[in-house]
């Protein structure tokens, strides 16, 4: 699969201190095809630490389950990308067996180790066990 001739259109520079969200509220699973930024979700700019062009360790993201009913299970991945083009994986998070009712929230530090001037985000085995949740993704740090 070729890569795309340049950044999407939706990345914009992420504010420092502020709450971004990245997947405003899913009902289903947002993938990532090859390297590609999931569609419908927005890229954000980070400045990178001055030390070796590393995220700071407080990068902190929040997944809440908004809607009604429940999950049975939903991951969500960070994506990290140097050139706002081709993104992987930094880590996963697991919605944990506590947090996947509506009205739940669920908080995972990330950063520290990766190297990445954009973040994104994914979201796979989604599976809804009642109602209609959704799930929303945003960080800060």
């Amino acid at each position: 699969m070729p890569l795309a001739t340049g950044p999407s259109q939706s990345l914009i520079t992420y504010d420092r201190g502020s709450q971004a969200v990245i997947i405003p509220g899913a009902a289903a699973n947002v993938a990532q095809v090859g390297n590609a930024q999931p569609a419908g979700t927005t890229g954000y700019g980070v400045v990178a630490a001055l030390s070796r062009a590393m995220q700071p360790p407080n990068l902190m993201m929040q997944i809440d389950v908004q809607g009604t009913g429940a999950l049975t299970s939903a991951t969500v991945n960070l994506l990290g990308s140097l050139d706002g083009i081709a993104w992987g994986v930094i880590g996963s998070v697991v919605i944990g067996a506590g947090n996947l009712a509506a009205g739940s929230t669920q908080m995972a530090p990330f950063g520290g180790n990766a190297m990445m001037r954009y973040v994104c985000a994914s979201i796979s085995n989604l599976v809804v066990a009642s109602g209609a949740p959704l799930v929303k993704v945003s960080f800060s740090m």
